[in-house]
């Protein structure tokens, strides 16, 4: 039977409305994401991160562009969320990730006003190739949508170059780790409680032991052994472990409840470990998608000689900084092109002309997410 779109939509809300009836109260309880798949992890050869070991030391921290998309329905009406709430969830996500020597570069924060998506039902696999056409190119893109029913956040593959998140998460103050969680995600990390079974029954968890017979911890899980392993056993409001469960060799569990990769209570999920940094970094560094977000340290433009741009839009970004008509060669920007110039220091020498004609734009801003 074939439904036209303003019944489908109907019976999207009918349905989130029950969802939301039936779900625990705590919201920390009701997310889910995506894990495994049901397949084998992606390992790394030692060799593989013994190599990458000096090229990460160079380039750290890596910078990955970030674009970010708000749906509101047909019209303009019931936005998902505000660009000031956005702001603050990325700085949360920065912070998180600060440690581990990943930083975010934010390019832009669009509305886009569609009912269909503003209400998206990431189960159906036919609604998630609509994303598609509203994927920014070159940037790893950031949906946010005013209801996902039965999530607060998805990623939809591990790795993946695109993901989403409901608006109410984006305006908690207190669950702050759900947009980092699925950035994880995006970059190559697990669950800390992942597991998978074989078609012929044969169930992968990971074991408690670090040293020994019992040790998996390189092969099972979330494949890193500087994260305890987790059976998902519940986190309290304290952010105590409250599971009881054991492994298969009869040690019982321990995890980290504050980790950002972790279930539990998501007011508790704040912190990623070094073992967790490598291996995102790893994926940067090697999955060409990935490896397309990065941006250089610093740049010059323009490159070859005195340079003038009239249409189209571009963007000039590193993470350190931009330098516009350094030394003899100037740019000049006008027409309608539309240019972007970022970084955390965007330094604009003389002879340089920025002047946009209507429906051009010229934009000059610092990066406040990679310190």
């Amino acid at each position: 039977m074939l439904l036209n779109l303003k019944t489908k939509i109907a019976m999207k809300k009918i349905l989130f409305f029950f969802i939301m009836l039936s779900s625990i109260t705590s919201m920390a309880q009701t997310l889910k994401c995506i894990t495994h798949e049901n397949k084998p992890p992606i390992i790394f050869s030692k060799k593989t991160n013994d190599s990458l070991k000096q090229t990460n030391a160079i380039n750290m921290p890596y910078t990955v562009k970030i674009y970010v998309t708000i749906f509101a329905d047909n019209g303009g009406s019931n936005k998902a969320t505000t660009n000031e709430h956005v702001l603050r969830q990325i700085q949360n996500m920065a912070n998180q990730y600060q440690s581990q020597n990943i930083c975010f570069l934010l390019v832009g924060i669009r509305q886009i006003n569609n009912t269909d998506l503003n209400d998206h039902n990431v189960s159906d696999s036919t609604e998630n190739t609509e994303l598609t056409p509203y994927m920014v190119n070159g940037f790893l893109n950031i949906f946010v949508h005013k209801y996902l029913p039965g999530y607060h956040g998805y990623a939809y593959a591990i790795p993946n170059t695109y993901l989403s998140v409901t608006g109410n998460i984006i305006e908690s103050t207190d669950v702050t780790g759900i947009l980092g969680h699925e950035m994880g995600h995006c970059l190559g990390l697990y669950h800390t409680f992942s597991s998978w079974v074989e078609k012929n029954g044969t169930v992968h968890k990971e074991n408690v032991a670090r040293s020994g017979d019992c040790k998996n911890c390189e092969i099972e899980g979330d494949v890193l052994c500087d994260t305890p392993a987790d059976d998902n056993g519940g986190v309290d409001a304290s952010c105590i472990y409250t599971g009881t469960a054991k492994d298969a060799c009869n040690t019982s569990y321990s995890p980290l409840t504050n980790n950002l990769m972790a279930y539990g209570d998501y007011r508790c999920i704040t912190t990623l470990t070094n073992g967790q940094g490598e291996r995102m970094r790893t994926f940067l560094a090697t999955n060409s998608a990935l490896n397309a977000f990065l941006v250089h340290d610093a740049l010059y433009t323009p490159v070859f000689g005195n340079t003038t741009i009239s249409s189209g839009t571009g963007h000039t970004l590193a993470r350190e900084a931009v330098y516009i008509s350094e030394g003899s060669a100037n740019l000049t920007v006008n027409g309608t092109a539309r240019q972007y110039y970022q970084a955390k220091k965007v330094s604009v020498k003389s002879g340089t002309k920025f002047s946009p004609a209507s429906g051009g734009l010229v934009s000059v801003k610092s990066n406040p997410y990679c310190n």
